[in-house]
């Protein structure tokens, strides 16, 4: 059993402790946040100590591992951190903004023989593993063209420290889910890219991805609604997805039939929690499926 103690007490970490508590194999055992009256309601809330400060995760030896989904600004220190208490490491995307900083802390974690992973939840949802294999046991044959958006009206309501020039801007955020998703359906990085966006603090940015056989779009934006969903077009069919980074559900289009791809989910943070417990488990020192190269790839073109 893996006790994981969450970094963190923003809105998202509501969501990332009930993935948690869904897994089986591992316990939530506290919160720490610079707040302490944070850390205290959702240590309440979820039956878990209130560790307070984050000093008192890194030296309590009954914990295995850390989820961090504190600010960007503060991700790389408290990696490094983590891993020299010799804590496993999950921490929520955009996970670093630079990629010597990336390859330094992955270097710690393998010399630690400790797990070091970006949380990119989109990647191990069920209908989305579902996808891949249809899209690798040529169901919609080859791939000619794949999509995403992501949009949402939130700008004036994020956060300051989103707005950095280094660490925050929509490209980023949300252009992670887009590209790092693109990526694991095609099964590689884009050999090249073009984006284009806007001035700091960076609200739209778009890019196009050229995988060799097949192309790629994708548009990104914090200041405006916009359709949300990601489309695969094969040359004997085509796969759509609304909100792909949180969904369950997909249509698949062939000729003249549709087909629903429906796949039950617990939560959208349950499926990367097992995916890195198991790793643990298993004495594994890194995932196959969010490596260290699928996070290099993805700053490729999110760092432009």
């Amino acid at each position: 059993m893996v006790n994981i103690a969450v970094m963190g007490c923003g809105n998202i970490a509501h969501r990332v402790a009930k993935g948690i508590q869904f897994c089986t194999d591992c316990n939530l055992v506290g919160f720490a946040s610079n707040s302490l009256e944070k850390a205290k309601e959702y240590a309440q809330q979820y039956g878990a100590e209130i560790y307070g400060d984050y000093d008192r995760i890194l030296n309590d030896k009954s914990v295995d591992a850390v989820y961090i989904c504190t600010y960007n600004q503060s991700h790389y220190d408290l990696i490094k951190t983590s891993l020299k208490h010799g804590k496993h490491v999950i921490c929520e995307k955009p996970m670093l903004a630079d990629t010597d900083e990336l390859n330094e802390l992955f270097d710690l974690a393998e010399s630690k023989g400790l797990v070091l992973m970006e949380a990119l939840k989109s990647v191990f949802l069920p209908v989305n593993v579902k996808i891949k294999e249809m899209i690798d046991n040529g169901e919609i044959g080859e791939v000619k063209y794949i999509t995403a958006s992501f949009s949402r009206n939130e700008f004036d309501r994020s956060p300051q420290w989103t707005k950095d020039e280094k660490y925050g801007g929509v490209l980023k955020d949300l252009g992670t889910y887009c590209v790092g998703t693109m990526n694991y359906f095609m099964g590689k990085k884009p050999n090249s890219s073009v984006i284009e966006k806007s001035e700091v603090p960076v609200t739209f940015a778009h890019g196009l991805l050229d995988y060799g056989t097949a192309q790629g779009y994708f548009q990104v934006s914090n200041t405006m609604d916009g359709e949300n969903a990601l489309k695969i077009y094969g040359d004997k069919g085509q796969i759509v997805e609304k909100d792909f980074w949180k969904s369950s559900y997909a249509v698949c289009s062939k000729e003249d039939t549709i087909n629903p791809i429906n796949c039950q989910m617990l939560s959208d943070f349950y499926y990367e929690v097992k995916h890195f417990v198991n790793l643990i488990e298993n004495g594994a020192k890194g995932s196959d499926v969010m490596s260290r190269q699928a996070s290099l790839d993805i700053m490729s073109v999110t760092l432009k």
